[in-house]
């Protein structure tokens, strides 16, 4: 409690002078991690005391400060990359835009919404021809109504965080969980455009943060110090009317959040800010309003524990990387999986190779799999056939 005390005074009241004793500080520096405020707490110890930080924390610096300056390089390479396409940042760089000038804030990844699977060819292909790599599977779910692809790809770079860091780039829509998200269109209307680090960037305008917010919330048992204060920050900002709020978080069902908010600010022994205590005043019970998918997630679910259980499992997974089920389960709004093969472009479609379905892009070919769980020689002959079918659409008129 003692050590929570000191990190809250760190964070809320970074100009009263403290004075510490060398357990104390590695008991700040240590729950920093746990609390997402580890720059805050880093800066302040070496202003203090003068002394080098542990190895663990200055490596987590490094990897902080790495993550940063790529961030900032893709925002600056995206902004004048296209006129047509836009790129929306979730959190990060918007909350941070909030805190006093001299605070970074800590966060492993960087969350970005572009409207749809060709935007995200767009931007993918400028982050993989400026250092950042795609060590992991992008994922892809089909729309019902529209028949357009949405989903997710991680690029990472080195010296950052692996595969737990980078530019996490969705496409179509934002999902937090399987039950909440917000689409492109809805981003798109209310997003703003914002000098930070001399650059431009664009963020939802804070009504939809604070909706962000609160359902980032839902994924997490508690409030961490990062948490409270992102929460403080953007319920002092706002200029919308308590209505208006009271509508969104009803309609996402989120009043748990304010809930667990308030208790946080209780906890840490913060004031409540107005608002807040306005919101909780209004709160009642809800009706459902989220679209849930409970046989798609159990099924999604139990795949992803059959890629566990030995080689027989593994054959069973396989059968879902065929194209029909592959197709069957993108249809049906469950999610799959693709796996870069190539950078070949090509316009966007979908081929099925032997008994495989791939997808050509302008930014490369995927194969797709409901586990992707392939051999190697299934890959080196997809991968064959997928490289003379790029290249046929590739070599093909443009008016056919």
């Amino acid at each position: 409690m003692h050590t929570e005390k000191l990190l809250t005074s760190m964070l809320f009241e970074p100009e009263t002078e403290l004075s510490l004793a060398d357990t104390e500080w590695n008991d700040c520096l240590n729950q920093s991690i746990i609390h997402k405020m580890v720059p805050q707490v880093a800066t302040r110890y070496q202003q203090t005391t003068n002394h080098a930080l542990p190895e663990h924390i200055q490596q987590m610096m490094d990897n902080h400060q790495c993550e940063r300056e790529n961030w900032i390089k893709a925002c600056n390479l995206w902004q004048n990359s296209s006129t047509v396409h836009h790129a929306i940042l979730m959190k990060g760089f918007g909350h941070e835009r909030l805190y006093p000038t001299s605070q970074e804030r800590f966060a492993k990844d960087l969350d970005v919404v572009v409207q749809n699977f060709e935007a995200f060819c767009h931007f993918a292909s400028i982050l993989l021809e400026h250092g950042f790599s795609l060590p992991l599977l992008v994922q892809f779910t089909m729309d019902p109504a529209s028949k357009t692809l949405k989903g997710l790809g991680r690029f990472t770079c080195q010296g950052g965080w692996d595969e737990a860091g980078g530019i996490e780039l969705h496409f179509g829509e934002f999902a937090v969980d399987n039950n909440l998200s917000l689409d492109w269109q809805t981003l798109s209307q209310v997003s703003e455009s914002h000098s930070f680090s001399n650059t431009i960037i664009r963020t939802p305008d804070l009504q939809t943060m604070l909706i962000v917010f609160l359902m980032e919330l839902t994924t997490r048992p508690h409030c961490t110090l990062r948490d409270l204060y992102d929460g403080d920050c953007l319920l002092r900002a706002q200029s919308a009317e308590t209505t208006i709020l009271l509508t969104d978080i009803r309609q996402y069902e989120l009043t748990p959040q304010l809930l667990k908010l308030a208790e946080a600010f209780t906890h840490y022994n913060r004031p409540l800010p107005s608002l807040l205590t306005e919101l909780m005043a209004y709160q009642g019970t809800n009706k459902t309003h989220l679209k849930s998918k409970p046989w798609q997630q159990w099924l999604r679910h139990k795949l992803g524990q059959l890629t566990e259980k030995g080689s027989f499992a593994l054959w069973l997974c396989s059968l879902f990387d065929r194209a029909p089920v592959t197709m069957w389960m993108l249809k049906k709004g469950i999610p799959i999986h693709g796996l870069l093969l190539d950078r070949s472009t090509a316009p966007i479609a979908l081929h099925q190779v032997n008994h495989f379905q791939i997808l050509t892009s302008p930014m490369g070919t995927y194969l797709l799999g409901g586990c992707c769980v392939f051999t190697d020689e299934e890959i080196e002959e997809i991968d064959s056939h997928s490289k003379e079918l790029s290249g046929e659409l590739s070599d093909a008129p443009k008016n056919r």
